[in-house]
């Protein structure tokens, strides 16, 4: 089985931006975006991790 995880333009956005600044917001950010950005991260994060425990879960059934 093949997972995607799917991003919004908005989403990617914000991701990307934490990445080229080393996850540090830009000075330029409202607090409301900032809280965004962490929000999708920590969106981001739990998908991962399910993601992961779904793989480890499959490939003990093998």
């Amino acid at each position: 089985m093949i997972k995607t995880l799917m991003f919004s333009e908005e989403q990617a956005d914000y991701l990307l931006a934490a990445i080229a600044e080393d996850n540090l917001w830009p000075a330029s950010w409202s607090a409301e975006k900032c809280e965004r950005a962490e929000q999708y991260i920590a969106d981001l994060w739990s998908e991962l991790e399910t993601f992961i425990k779904e793989a480890e879960d499959a490939r003990s059934e093998h």
